[in-house]
């Protein structure tokens, strides 16, 4: 899950640059372009490093499902499956597939 996470967090910051390149390139947003001009690269580098940050708190770690059979169905399971083995096995065997003996 935390590999996820980082994933995330790396899309969404390529995202962002994405858009501000996209708002730079558009001449229409002259107060954008000023904006994003005046950030200086150690801002910048900050604002990943937190935005990086956050990515990395983790949840604590779940319990284990305690979700075993009893012996009791574990054994009945084994008897069910030899059963419809035996089944298939029965009715593959009592119908011939191939052409008859000549």
């Amino acid at each position: 899950m935390r590999s996820m996470t980082k994933i995330a967090a790396v899309v969404v910051l390529l995202c962002a640059v994405g858009a501000a390149q996209a708002e730079m390139q558009n001449p229409a947003n002259a107060s954008a372009r000023a904006v994003m001009q005046s950030v200086s690269s150690v801002q910048a580098a900050r604002l990943a490093n937190k935005v990086a940050g956050m990515a990395v708190v983790t949840l604590p770690p779940e319990d284990k499902p305690k979700t075993h059979w009893p012996w009791w169905l574990r054994i009945l399971a084994v008897i069910g499956v030899l059963v419809f083995i035996r089944l298939v096995a029965g009715s593959v065997r009592n119908k011939p597939m191939g052409p008859p003996p000549a």
